[in-house]
């Protein structure tokens, strides 16, 4: 359902008060609630629920690093490990 002058479209599931601008991001979100998992690894056939993750998993069986540091140009597979890499 959509909100009132805010524009945002609110998930329907109970307990659940997350809030999206687009109609697609809360219809992609509410794949979380019905346990469909549509995505599926091409190298192991694990699935998921949201594409996102199943491209963050396949960097596993890829090796792909695609986040460096500026500093020494270590590679990273996810954005938080490099941040993690910036705290120290």
């Amino acid at each position: 359902r959509r909100a009132s002058k805010s524009s945002a479209y609110i998930c329907p599931y109970p307990n659940c008060s997350k809030r999206f601008v687009r109609r697609q991001s809360l219809q992609l979100h509410q794949i979380c609630h019905s346990g469909q998992k549509p995505y599926s690894c091409t190298y192991c056939e694990k699935q998921f629920a949201r594409k996102h993750d199943m491209n963050r998993h396949a960097r596993k069986h890829t090796g792909e690093l695609p986040y460096q540091c500026i500093f020494c140009e270590k590679g990273f597979a996810r954005p938080d490990a490099r941040k993690r890499h910036y705290q120290f």
